[in-house]
Order: C-alpha cells, then sequence, then structure tokens
C-alpha cells in the first residue's frame, strides 16, 4: 500500500505539473503490489471521469456569452470561445488540457507496463483482462481528445504528412519528444480500442469504469470523426448488440422528480460516464437562439434540456445531472444516431429513419410525435443531422461534427458578435487545431500548428 501510495502522490503532483513531457519521474516509486493497486489508479474517478476538455463546448456553436460575461470569469475562456489563434492556451496547468491528459496517459502506460510485474495467480484472468483494457481505453480516450482540440481534421488523403501528437507509449520520460503524424496517432487510438474491446467485460462494475460497449461507442466515434461510415456503423451497431437502453422523457427510470436536473445519474442511457472540467462560462451561457428554436414545443428535450426563455436561457439537461461540469461520456442516444446516419450515407433511407423515428418518439410529449419520412437518403441525412445537434447538446461533439461536416462541404461558418466586435471562424479555419501552450513548445521543441 505504501508504493500505491506513493504513486498517486507522484500523479498528484504530475497533474499539476505543466511540463508533463519535460519530468524525469522516479521510476522506483511506480513499482505497484498487485492487480487492486493498478485498478485502484484507474478509479480516481475525480481525475478519470471529471477532467475532459471544456474547450470542446466553448469552441462551438451551441451557447452565447455576453462580454460582460466574458470579461468577469476570466481571460483564457474568452480565447476559447473566440477562437484565438495564438493564446486559446497560453500557459497548460492542470485546469486545462494538455498537461491534464497526457497525466492520464502516463497513468494508462504505468498501468500497462506494470501489468506483466505482477505474478499471475489462478482465477484472476478476468481481472487482468478487465484492468489492461481499461488501461488502453484510458490512453486511446486521451489521445482522442487531444486530438479534437489540437489536430486538424482526419482527411486519408494528407494524414500521413499533416501534424499529429506526440505518443507516448511509455511511462519512461527519457524518450524524445517529437510530434507523430496525423495517420500514426489515429492508427494508435484505433489499435488500443480493438484490443480494449476483446479485453473488456459487456457490464462494467459501475459506468465510471469502461466496457466493452463504451470502447465500442468510443471507436465508432473515432471512425465517425475521421468520416469513416462503413466502420463507424460496425462498431455502432456491435454496441446496440449489447447495450440498446433508452430512456422516455415522459417519465419512468432515468427522470429526475423535481430539482435543479432533469435526469437521474447513471440511468440506463449512459455507458460510459464523463465530465467536461467545469467552466465559470456556463454559469452565464444561454443556449444559441436559433438552436432553441429548433426544438418544437412537444419535443419534451426543449424543456428538460433548458429553463427559462430570455434573456438567459440556461442548459439543465445534464446527463450527469452536476453542478458546472457537462457530460461528456457515451451514451446510447449517440450511439443509435451515429448508427442512423451511416445508414442514411450508406443509402438505406427507411433504417435509418427507424433508428432516428425509434429514439424520438421517447423525445416527444406522448401521442404528439409523427415519424419522420424523407423522399431521399440525402433528405434523411439532414434530418438526422439537425436532431443530433438537439440531442447532444453541450456533450463536446458539436466541435467533431464541425471539422468533418465542413470537411464534406457543409460550409459552417461561426460567428461571435460581442457588442459590436465580430470574431468569425470560416470553414476549415487552421484554428480548428488549437494552438500548443507555448510553454510546452519551449520545454519541448516540438512544432506549433500552423496559423
Amino acid at each position: 500500500m505504501r508504493k500505491i501510495m506513493s504513486m498517486f502522490c507522484f500523479l498528484i503532483l504530475l497533474a499539476g505539473c505543466s511540463k508533463f513531457l519535460d519530468k524525469k519521474p522516479n521510476q522506483s516509486l511506480s513499482v505497484p503490489d498487485d492487480l487492486s493497486d493498478l485498478q485502484m489508479l484507474m478509479d480516481e474517478v475525480n481525475k478519470i471521469n471529471g477532467e475532459d476538455p471544456n474547450a470542446l463546448i466553448m469552441a462551438a456553436d451551441e451557447m452565447y456569452i455576453s462580454l460582460q460575461a466574458l470579461d468577469a470569469v476570466g481571460y483564457l475562456e474568452k480565447e476559447m470561445y473566440t477562437w484565438d489563434p495564438d493564446e486559446v492556451f497560453m500557459v497548460d496547468s492542470d485546469r486545462w488540457v494538455w498537461g491534464i491528459k497526457y497525466s492520464h496517459i502516463f497513468r494508462a502506460n504505468l498501468i500497462l507496463e506494470n501489468l506483466d510485474r505482477i505474478k499471475r495467480k489462478p482465477g484472476d484472468e478476468a481481472e487482468w483482462k478487465n484492468v489492461k483494457g481499461q488501461a488502453l481505453f484510458l490512453r486511446a480516450r486521451s489521445y482522442f481528445l487531444l486530438a479534437n482540440i489540437f489536430t486538424l481534421q482526419y482527411d486519408p488523403a494528407t494524414a500521413s504528412t499533416t501534424l499529429g501528437l506526440p505518443l507516448r507509449l511509455e511511462a519512461d520520460f527519457n524518450q524524445p519528444t517529437r510530434r507523430h503524424t496525423l495517420q500514426q496517432t489515429y492508427d494508435r487510438i484505433i489499435a488500443d480500442l480493438k484490443e480494449a474491446i476483446e479485453l473488456l467485460p459487456d457490464r462494467p462494475l459501475v459506468v465510471l469504469r469502461s466496457s466493452k460497449p463504451a470502447a465500442q461507442a468510443l471507436l465508432a466515434r473515432v471512425y465517425m470523426s475521421m468520416r469513416d461510415y462503413e466502420n463507424c456503423l460496425k462498431y455502432a451497431n456491435d454496441c446496440l448488440a449489447i447495450k440498446d437502453d433508452l430512456i422516455d422523457y415522459n417519465g419512468g427510470e432515468g427522470i429526475a422528480q423535481g430539482g435543479t436536473y432533469a435526469f437521474t445519474r447513471f440511468h440506463p442511457e449512459v455507458i460510459f460516464e464523463s465530465l467536461a472540467l467545469p467552466a465559470s462560462s456556463f454559469y452565464y451561457a444561454t443556449v444559441d437562439s436559433v438552436l432553441y428554436d429548433s426544438y418544437n414545443d412537444d419535443d419534451l428535450r426543449k424543456t428538460m434540456f433548458f429553463a427559462g426563455r430570455s434573456p438567459i436561457v440556461p442548459f439543465k439537461g445534464n446527463y450527469a445531472s452536476t453542478a458546472g461540469s457537462h457530460f461528456s461520456g457515451h451514451a446510447t442516444d449517440e450511439v443509435f444516431l451515429m448508427r442512423a446516419e451511416c445508414l442514411a450515407r450508406k443509402g438505406q433511407t427507411a433504417a435509418a429513419l427507424t433508428d432516428l423515428n425509434h429514439l424520438l418518439v421517447r423525445r416527444w410529449k406522448t401521442g404528439t410525435f409523427v415519424p419522420f419520412t424523407a423522399a431521399t437518403a440525402e433528405e434523411a441525412l439532414d434530418l438526422i443531422l439537425l436532431e443530433r445537434r438537439k440531442e447532444l447538446v453541450f456533450r463536446g461533439v458539436r466541435w467533431m461534427d464541425l471539422k468533418r461536416l465542413n470537411k464534406e462541404g457543409r460550409n459552417i461558418e461561426l460567428v461571435r458578435n460581442l457588442d459590436g466586435q465580430i470574431y468569425r471562424l470560416a470553414p476549415n479555419d487552421l484554428r480548428y487545431a488549437m494552438a500548443i501552450p507555448k510553454d510546452i513548445i519551449q520545454m519541448t521543441g516540438i512544432a506549433q500548428n500552423p496559423r
């Protein structure tokens, strides 16, 4: 136990240190005694499940924050919101992205390296596989979130020459730091998740731990971000074959009975719970007015997701039912929407609409929903993309969607008007790969993203 406490102390120090790629840990402090020690490292939920990047929400087009509110909450959140080309994360720290996610990657590597050093005991095969699968899931998910923020949109034609992330696959900090290609980055994410799928159980002890359907849902999301819709469909199907629960917003299991939030925690749709880091701006944010007005009055999401009408319409539809942090994990509603989109792209209009209507009938007031129809697959796709935006609001996936959809020519321009000062983010702008913190560039010498 003394050794595992030393590991915890080191990881706490590491998470609070911006010099992640510069520190050399004392490996003598990193020798756990058994599988339960390694599982303890995966069960520190405030870190593993509570440190997703809020920049993916701040930078997208789902909310509006006034200039006065931005000035009140601080410089860095304003830079995220207005897409500063150079200083979105001027200096990284335990409050932001780079250092946090690389500390998670170090944790995963530490677990993976020590698994083979622990003497195997009869009957511990399932536990050993589960711990390894969780570590691989953590590493893959950390790299994927970093790629969403710090790399350009994946394009198979250019990925082998586009800058990706520094890939750390060992806990040894003596390895030189260099940026791998975007192709190598996504290859690693996919390889880790495919291996994790073979190791993880169908049902986790609690959804704060990863599982086979969690890895399948994440891999489907990864392939969707790559616009590899055939593989996205495969893993969405695999996930839903194990877990396809949907709750009915009209009442019953998963619906909160009074209180601040609309949903109970750990309800049946949640596959893996994870939260975006709190942001002061979230308390002052109102939903984008065009998005809010797109909900029909009989659509229960309009009142379950949002409180009030004007001037501020705060979000209350958090699937984790927590203050200040938005759910950014994986749930079955997203997987149904991924499958529906992939089917529409394959020209299977009827099957795509079956999935869409299967979801939406549970979102509208009982007896009011008229199943959606579409004359063409393209029309069905447009319906699904709109409902995806409405269903997954403030989940941290819209930024990924903007990148991939603009790569397909949808030409979605983002515009902020802050007391007459106009900020624009053009489709496929280089700022979709946010600037790496300057202190990381100075310490490691890695290349900055093109501006």
